[in-house]
């Protein structure tokens, strides 16, 4: 044979030998499967094949285990659990079913309540026979129900933006402790006087996906950006959380404190100002003054007497009268004289700029009052006079009046009637208003001719439900009345329709609006008439559904028609346009808004050899602004988007942009006022530009003394094809302004005085501030006035101001009146081995500038430990005992009491001002087999450290009785057995649980302290029992702090009265009662005792 042949041979043996080894060792189990198939004795399945659960809680089923064979069945069950998954059943245990019996295993099952609700988990069971042959499996699945449990917790106590810092720190911690993985969104707003920083770029908003039982941080910044100087101001920062389903709000509150008290405050209410200043303008030489001047006075007859006068120097040419503004009025009540400029509501054309005018309102009766106007003009020789009546009945007010004016200057006689009213009721959401004008005028100028007629403005408010409200708006002017209503016929309707029951609307206007008149030369001849027609309609939505956003979208519609009387020819100017827009309008809070306006214009003329033209308009305006700072910024592309009557439709196409910053901002405290006015135009169409500057700036001196500094700048460019174009204009002002007046409110200030206090570490326990002692930072230091050192004439003055005190331990209290202050100190930080070792709140008499240094003491320490001794024989379960977190107490005769913690060890370390005596004790917190042998040990101070105390804590040994055995004396009686009858029963078996149903309970009665209570002594009260037990209870509890108690019983109320000591004055009394309350105790009362 070749060698291929014997490794063909070679493969084919181990092929046999392998599928050999195979059948060999699956033949059993295929076996068994089709035993179990066909022939398997034993059948298993749970009661629930599918289980909804809660993570966390205990799950039920039932196991049910049946042998269909003839015989018994002895098997050997298994349950399968996932990873972490606890099972309480006592019978999945071996044993045997007989044949054709079923078994029945109940099971409870632990589910983690940290397994995540996404995963379906499944329960094997399995059946084995005693030699460890699978009988039977079966399984159910579980399927956990979805937990949402997930919160945002911020800092638990306020954050504090100390003095100097202008900004603090805080956390904001974001939990799930659900079983579903939760996607969290955290927005943070803050308010208008705080500003928010976070390492997240910036951004106070968080989009969190949080796995189960996992948490995350922010931390962020905060700082106080209010314009207003405050010693102390409250911010708050509202959180909203929310995953899709649920919403959580929390708030964050921050305080900010200030170390100086400096009150500044420009009185802006003086009675009376003067202004004196210089302007200048360009291409001028000289400097022209001017003169500003108003102030109101009040007389001693209650009269007032207001003055306002406006002079400018333009041209030695004007007379002082010509270039003047001024009116000096007089007011009794409601009678006024004047001389000056004055103007009247009464009617047309009452105003007279140099004149004597007189007024007067008289009340006839509740409802009737009438009101008289005359005044003469002396310069101009123009005399008016108006009479009116008013009505007033509830809600109803009807104004009429009747006036006429003489004008010799303008050769012009005006006689007016005038009546409206306001809003009336017609029935409940219907409402009307109206207004009635009669005008005639006489003109005499050249030549003689008559305007009168009528006019009114009638409009109506109706609201049909909560989601319907209209408007309507009617105005009418006849032929010939003189004014702007000449002609004049308009129809407006606006209506708003609500949508569902969010704030959303959709709003409607409608307008029709068209004039006809004449204008009238000098000679008095009508020329030809001018007609305008103006048609506009829009429909907008407007959202509101957002207290951040809101903006109206919405096309528009309007048709101007316009006839104009030709200057070339005979015929007229006649054209006609149609707009067709879309307009979208938006407000971002209170500082940014956008305008858009979109759409094509067709215009048509006749009468005209210009061609007809449609036209594309683009137009946007955007406003952004916020603190007094802002700009407007405006283009336009296409024909203007002009609307109304008299808009011009014709304008020729532009492309432009315009640019408008302003600042209107107060600084320093309104010290410097600022306020800058400037525009920026740039048309591309024409290669045209424009700049225009306004500022302003005012600056407070010294006592009501300003300086002020004003001015214009202008400059325009154009280029032409040839060459470019430019020029320039300027004017300055500048003035020097007083604000002047008695006030008798203002006199209190000048007994204001300044107060300095400083907190120091009083290393040396000398109690004066010495160099290398430095200050003590974020003390809140307090201070009130008690009784001022002179009383106001409405009382006395209130004063209750907070500061903290820097990083050099100083307040400053400025501008502050004399008299006694309580000062109060509260640390905010851990001082450590530092104290304040004065009272609480401190007496201050402030009667000039003074300095206080108030010392901090360098705390004693107090050291010690806790000894615990055993028994000698323990279980082992009781070996070890924690001394750990056990308050050990130091407290004084003053009931001033210091406490701390001990660590895993029992040691403990107490900081204690020096130089007094101490008790210190611990609370029995072991238990009753335990007893503390040396509590109230005495810890006298002197020194920087003090001797350790030990506590030594012995549990009591258990004491074991032994019976004694007698030995019977040896006697010569023979004993004999004797026989016992056992009756039928059974013997009972007590374990020690039981053992005490059968001992009878036995009465305690506790000693106590029982004294008899004096008439007419004042008792301090701690505590009011109804019975001796209750009265002991509260002995030891108040024993445990320190406190020598007894007891008093009142017959006829009774009571016990658990009390510490009597005296015979109340104000012994009461002092003790005041050490006992800064000891934590509360209730505790004085009693004077009178039997009933």
């Amino acid at each position: 044979m070749n060698r291929s042949t014997v490794r063909e041979i070679r493969i084919v043996v181990i092929i046999n030998c392998i599928v050999f080894t195979m059948m060999f060792f699956i033949l059993p189990f295929f076996a068994q499967s089709q035993d179990a198939n066909g022939y398997q004795p034993i059948e298993a399945s749970f009661l629930k094949k599918n289980i909804y659960q809660k993570a966390g809680e205990l799950s039920f089923n039932v196991i049910r285990i049946y042998n269909r064979s003839d015989k018994a069945v002895s098997i050997h069950p298994i349950l399968k659990l996932p990873d972490g998954w606890s099972a309480f059943s006592h019978s999945i245990r071996d044993t045997s079913i007989l044949a054709g019996d079923s078994l029945f295993i109940p099971i409870r099952l632990r589910i983690p309540s940290l397994q995540f609700s996404q995963d379906e988990f499944t329960v094997d069971f399995e059946c084995y026979s005693i030699d460890n042959q699978l009988l039977a499996v079966c399984d159910f699945n579980v399927n956990l129900e979805i937990l949402h449990s997930w919160d945002v917790i911020g800092p638990e106590k306020r954050v504090l933006i100390l003095p100097n810092s202008g900004m603090a720190s805080f956390e904001i911690k974001v939990l799930n402790r659900g079983n579903t993985t939760e996607t969290i969104s955290v927005d943070l707003q803050p308010d208008n006087k705080l500003s928010l920083i976070t390492n997240d770029v910036n951004s106070i908003r968080h989009d969190i996906t949080l796995l189960p039982n996992r948490d995350t941080v922010f931390t962020y910044l905060v700082s106080y950006d209010y314009s207003e100087d405050r010693i102390f101001d409250i911010g708050k920062i509202q959180i909203f959380a929310t995953n899709g389903i649920s919403k959580i709000y929390r708030s964050v509150f921050v305080e900010k404190y200030t170390d100086r008290y400096a009150p500044f405050a420009i009185e802006q209410g003086l009675q009376h100002s003067t202004e004196i200043g210089v302007r200048t303008f360009s291409k001028n030489s000289e400097v022209l003054p001017y003169i500003k001047a108003r102030g109101v006075s009040t007389l001693k007859n209650e009269g007032t007497f207001k003055y306002n006068l406006t002079y400018y120097n333009l041209t030695d040419r004007e007379d002082i009268i010509g270039n003047s503004y001024y009116n000096f009025l007089y007011s009794l009540k409601s009678l006024n004289v004047g001389l000056g400029a004055f103007s009247s509501t009464l009617g047309r054309n009452l105003y007279s700029r140099n004149s004597l005018m007189i007024s007067d309102k008289i009340k006839l009766t509740p409802e009737n009052i009438i009101e008289g106007y005359l005044s003469y003009g002396l310069l101009d020789k123009k005399t008016s006079a108006a009479l009116g009546y008013d009505f007033v009945y509830k809600k109803v007010l009807i104004k009429s009046s009747a006036s006429y004016d003489i004008d010799n200057v303008k050769k012009t006689n005006t006689s007016s009637f005038v009546v409206h009213s306001n809003k009336i009721t017609l029935a409940k959401h219907h409402d009307v208003s109206a207004i009635l004008y009669a005008y005639h005028e006489k003109h005499y100028y050249n030549a003689k001719y008559d305007l009168g007629g009528i006019a009114f403005d009638l409009n109506y408010f109706a609201r049909f439900s909560k989601k319907i409200e209209m408007q309507l708006i009617n105005s009418y002017g006849s032929q010939h009345i003189p004014g702007p209503q000449m002609g004049l016929f308009s129809v407006a309707l606006k209506s708003k329709f609500m949508l569902g029951e969010s704030k959303n609307s959709i709003s409607t206007f409608i307008f029709n609006s068209e004039r006809r008149y004449h204008n009238f030369n000098r000679q008095g001849v009508a020329l030809p008439y001018i007609y305008l027609r103006d048609q506009y309609g829009s429909a907008f939505f407007q959202y509101a559904g957002n207290k951040y956003i809101r903006f109206y979208i919405g096309p528009s519609i309007e048709f101007y028609y316009s006839s104009d009387p030709s200057k070339e020819s005979e015929q007229r100017e006649i054209f006609r346009i149609e707009k067709y827009r879309l307009e979208f309008k938006a407000f971002y809070r209170q500082f940014f808004m956008i305008n858009i306006k979109y759409g094509l214009g067709n215009l048509y003329y006749f009468n005209s050899d210009k061609p007809n033209r449609s036209d594309y308009d683009f137009h946007i305006l955007s406003d952004l602004g916020k603190k007094g700072i802002g700009i407007q910024m405006t283009y336009d592309f296409g024909p203007m988007s002009n609307t109304g009557l008299y808009q011009y439709a014709i304008d020729n196409k532009t492309n432009g942009i315009s640019f408008s910053p302003y600042v209107m901002k107060s600084i320093w405290n309104e010290r410097i006022r600022l306020t800058l006015f400037s525009n920026l135009v740039y048309r591309f169409d024409l290669k045209y530009g424009t700049m225009n500057i306004n500022p302003r700036v005012e600056a407070y001196l010294y006592k009501n003394w300003y300086a002020i500094a004003s001015g214009s700048y202008n400059y325009t460019r154009q280029s032409y094809l040839n060459y470019a174009y430019g020029s320039s204009f300027y004017y300055l002002e500048f003035a020097i302004r007083k604000n002047w007046g008695k006030s008798d409110n203002d006199k209190w200030q000048n007994d204001l005085r300044r107060l300095d206090i400083q907190m120091y570490k009083d290393d040396n326990g000398n109690g004066i501030k010495d160099n290398f002692e430095k200050g003590i930072p974020n003390i809140k230091v307090r201070i009130k006035l008690t009784n001022p050192v002179k009383q106001s004439e409405k009382g006395s003055l209130p004063v209750d101001i907070t500061l903290v005190t820097n990083e050099k331990g100083i307040v400053s209290f400025n501008s502050i009146p004399k008299g006694f202050y309580d000062l109060i100190i509260n640390p905010l930080t851990d001082l450590m081995e530092y104290f304040y070792i004065g009272q609480h709140i401190e007496k201050i008499e402030l009667l000039r500038n003074d300095i206080k240094q108030v010392p901090f003491q360098k705390a004693n320490k107090l050291e010690g430990s806790i000894v615990l001794t055993r028994q000698k024989f323990v279980k082992e379960s009781e070996i070890i005992i924690d001394l750990a977190n056990i308050k050990v107490t130091a407290y004084n005769n003053l009931g001033n009491s210091y406490s701390a913690f001990t660590d895993v060890e029992g040691k403990f370390k107490i900081f204690v001002p020096g130089n007094q005596m101490y008790y210190v004790r611990i609370v029995n917190v072991f238990g009753e087999n335990y007893k503390i042998s040396n509590n109230d040990q005495n810890a006298p101070m002197p020194e920087t450290v003090g001797h350790p105390i030990v506590f030594q804590v012995i549990e009591s040994n258990r004491q074991i009785n032994f019976k004694k055995v007698i030995k019977p004396e040896p006697d010569s009686v023979d004993y004999k057995l004797q026989k016992i009858k056992v009756l039928a029963g059974s013997i009972s078996q007590r374990d020690e649980n039981k053992a005490g149903e059968l001992v009878n309970e036995i009465p305690f009665k506790p000693k106590a302290d029982k004294t008899t209570l004096q008439i007419g002594k004042y008792y301090v009260v701690l505590a009011e029992a109804k019975s001796i037990a209750e009265a002991v209870k509260y002995r030891k509890i108040f024993t445990e702090q320190g406190l020598i108690i007894s007891f008093g019983y009142d017959d006829g109320k009774q009571v016990f009265y658990v009390y510490t000591n009597y005296y015979a004055q109340r104000e012994d009394a009461q002092k003790e009662l005041k050490i006992i309350e800064k000891m934590g105790i509360r209730k505790a009362f004085v009693m004077k005792y009178k039997p009933v």
